[in-house]
């Protein structure tokens, strides 16, 4: 009886081939910010308003109900937007603090009947793996890896590999996905 509700609630939802594809490119922002060492603690205006962004787009994908999180996908296509010009290796340290890892693995880490969060998993570490690549394109990446492996605790010699691989898909999973 469960499995039959089930197929009924999955035929009437969108199939993940009708699902929308992020555009990356119209995420790129004005303006890029540089590495910051430490990111948590700069009072500089323009970077507590980083923050602020940050903390709301990890509140909202952080929501577990699918029609809530639903709710917010247009404020988070904004949020993510302006997140854009944060360094990547700032919005993964920002995520994986103690006070945020709990929020972040409930994005990363949904299990059980929540096959578009997946989709939306998927398309989240696409989008870092875009921005990983330009950054390093640009000498931004390898010059702070030493700093951003000792705050995640991550292993540099794999992170390193990934990034002289150009595997961005996988460093941005190694980086969300496995901790």
């Amino acid at each position: 009886m469960f499995s039959a509700a089930f197929d009924s609630l999955r035929s009437s939802l969108p199939s993940f081939t009708t699902l929308p594809n992020f555009d990356f490119s119209s995420f790129k922002p004005a303006d890029e910010l540089p590495y910051i060492d430490d990111f948590e603690n700069t009072e500089d205006d323009k970077i507590v308003k980083k923050r602020e962004i940050l903390e709301k787009l990890l509140d909202n994908l952080s929501i577990e109900d699918f029609p809530t999180f639903l709710l917010s996908a247009f404020d988070n296509i904004r949020l993510g937007k302006e997140a854009n010009s944060i360094h990547p290796f700032n919005t993964f340290e920002f995520f994986l603090s103690p006070d945020r890892i709990e929020r972040t693995k409930k994005i990363y880490h949904k299990t059980g009947v929540l096959f578009l969060f997946e989709t939306f998993k998927k398309e989240s570490i696409k989008g870092f793996s875009c921005f990983l690549k330009e950054r390093h394109e640009r000498d931004e990446l390898l010059p702070h890896l030493d700093n951003f492996c000792e705050k995640t605790k991550k292993d540099k010699t794999l992170l390193k590999s990934l990034i002289d691989a150009g595997d961005f898909d996988k460093f941005a999973e190694e980086v969300l996905v496995n901790f």
